[in-house]
């Protein structure tokens, strides 16, 4: 889904406060409404002082989400992770950043995808507040002509890293996925392990497993034809060929395993 390093640290802080509400409210899962709340409780956020100037404060907010979840039936995951709609939300977020040319995703980012996604419990919240994709948007580009740039992982000014492509749906699944694993172990950044532990499924596997054939034949291929053995590269070129479609099959098979379900 992501490039993570993209976060800004408040952005960070919001997901990290709210796991915390989720845990200090004995939810199974971690969901819209904790999002808004970690937002609104980062007093020196963006997204907190454009909710504020929109009318939204956090103990209002707070009885809201109470309310509102009294009325509906409750979510039961066996670990707390984000729910399929947080990870919707901040791909969203990620979208809305491109959108507005920012190399960085910030907390305005992360409010705009809940507005945008619309159908969570933060979103019907904000929506009986008085609280619209349109408003904040509007408000968020006003402040933002004065807001000073919030930080994010250190990087060179210029390199690759600013000029990231957009990821594909396989990709962003994967990095949420691998987020789940770094909520799940209470990590506050998503880590080489945790990217692998997303990674290792039956599909995934088969896939790593075709792409190292790929690439030991192709090198024998190579050193064939370095050492002028062109029957035997020829060989090793329809073995390549072979193993090629067989990765491409194989990949088709994990970007399928990795679609979100949904119930």
């Amino acid at each position: 889904m992501y490039p993570f390093e993209r976060f800004t640290e408040r952005a960070k802080a919001v997901l990290t406060l709210a796991q915390r509400e989720a845990e200090a409210a004995h939810h199974s899962y971690i969901g819209t409404e904790h999002v808004l709340l970690g937002l609104l409780t980062e007093r020196d956020c963006l997204a907190c002082h454009v909710l504020n100037a929109l009318g939204v404060e956090l103990d209002a907010a707070r009885a809201a989400i109470a309310a509102l979840l009294s009325r509906e039936p409750p979510i039961i995951i066996g670990t707390v992770v984000p729910t399929s709609r947080v990870k919707k939300v901040i791909g969203i977020a990620f979208d809305e950043a491109t959108r507005l040319g920012h190399a960085y995703v910030g907390t305005e980012h992360l409010l705009l995808g809940i507005l945008v996604e619309g159908e969570g419990v933060a979103a019907q919240v904000l929506r009986e507040m008085g609280v619209t994709a349109d408003n904040a948007g509007a408000e968020i580009e006003r402040r933002l002509k004065e807001w000073p740039p919030e930080k994010t992982a250190s990087t060179p000014h210029g390199t690759a890293a600013t000029r990231l492509l957009p990821m594909g749906q396989d990709v962003r699944q994967l990095m949420l996925a691998a987020s789940a694993q770094a909520v799940g172990t209470r990590s506050s950044a998503i880590g080489l392990d945790h990217l692998l532990n997303a990674m290792i499924s039956s599909a995934g596997m088969e896939a790593l497993a075709r792409l190292l054939d790929v690439r030991r034949l192709t090198a024998m291929k190579e050193q064939a034809i370095a050492s002028q053995d062109y029957k035997t590269a020829a060989r090793h070129r329809t073995e390549e060929k072979q193993a090629t479609d067989a990765l491409h099959a194989a990949v088709t098979s994990w970007r399928e395993e990795l679609e979100p379900r949904t119930s």
